[in-house]
């Protein structure tokens, strides 16, 4: 039995710059206005289970921004 294995060379995803007028950079602002665009509610999976649970809320807010809130769960 051969035991020598054959490892492929890694190869890093591109480097995006996110220029001014660039499509990456308006897909990018569009998707952090989706996001800031109201609270969602924010399911938890456990042990592979959805759960929506009936207790306490709990609210997500943005880390740099804690008065925006993202969701609750």
């Amino acid at each position: 039995m051969d035991a020598v294995t054959q490892v492929p060379v890694p190869v890093n995803e591109p480097v995006r710059t996110y220029a001014p007028g660039s499509a990456e950079r308006a897909r990018l602002e569009a998707a952090l206005k989706e996001v800031a665009g109201g609270p969602r509610e924010l399911p938890m999976t456990i042990g592979g289970v959805r759960r929506m649970g009936g207790g306490e809320r709990v609210d997500v807010v943005q880390p740099h921004r804690h008065a925006a809130r993202l969701g609750t769960f």
